[in-house]
């Protein structure tokens, strides 16, 4: 996992830049930002290894800045935890700032020692969030991967009890495949994504596993079934 040990510290205020440097210097490395442009740069030139941003909006109405709320801004900085640090902690700052997205807001005079251990919570508990959903995803790729490889497992039992089945399975997965692909080209409302359609079409493979339980005498007879053979081929 990327090490993620920095905070990116942006302020129009050099006094306020000042005291965050001492307050969190020791713990951190350190980035400062001066305007919200300059954030921005830094921010996606170093996103791998920064832990948090800490945006002070004693100075100037920068929460509000219409850069910020372009879509690709607001996409990046949804991935990593903002500490707004204030003037105060009146209703009004702190609505503003947690309705932008905000982790936590801190007023610029808040005891020091308090600060630090506040936003090192904060980076503390996203740090960890990142690891669990990390992990989530690499036990979900490998119970997909245990999934696919079971239904080519059945789907190969398939085509050996009956050479018919084989191509028919392969024909029906591409088939399949081939029409969710114009189901998301002319009917976008579904939703499907890429996840979903390899999903349905493994799953389409498996149409034929109940063949499993037919017994040869039936599943290869090369002539006609009589009626009880048909009642139970049915049952596949």
């Amino acid at each position: 996992m990327e090490k993620h040990d920095t905070l990116l510290v942006s302020s129009a205020s050099a006094e306020h830049r000042a005291h965050l440097r001492e307050v969190l210097g020791e713990r951190f490395n350190l980035l400062e930002a001066e305007h919200i442009s300059q954030m921005l740069l830094l921010l996606r030139q170093n996103i791998s290894c920064i832990a948090a941003l800490v945006l002070d909006i004693s100075q100037q109405e920068e929460i509000e800045h219409p850069i910020l709320k372009k879509q690709e801004n607001t996409a990046l900085l949804r991935r990593i935890p903002v500490i707004v640090i204030s003037k105060d902690d009146n209703p009004l700052t702190l609505n503003r700032a947690f309705g932008m997205g905000a982790a936590d807001v801190i007023p610029i005079g808040y005891d020091p020692y308090a600060m630090l251990h506040r936003i090192e919570n904060i980076v503390d508990l996203h740090l960890h969030k990142q690891y669990l959903e990390t992990m989530v995803q690499e036990q979900a790729m490998e119970l997909r991967q245990a999934s696919n490889a079971m239904v080519d497992a059945l789907s190969s039992i398939i085509e050996y009890r009956s050479v018919e089945s084989g191509q028919h399975i392969l024909r029906i997965r591409h088939f399949t495949k081939i029409l969710l692909e114009e189901v998301v080209r002319c009917c976008p409302e579904y939703g499907l994504t890429e996840e979903m359609i390899s999903v349905i079409c493994s799953a389409s493979a498996l149409h034929d596993i109940g063949k499993i339980a037919i017994p040869d005498s039936v599943l290869l007879k090369p002539g006609m079934l009589t009626a009880e053979e048909r009642e139970l081929m049915k049952t596949h």
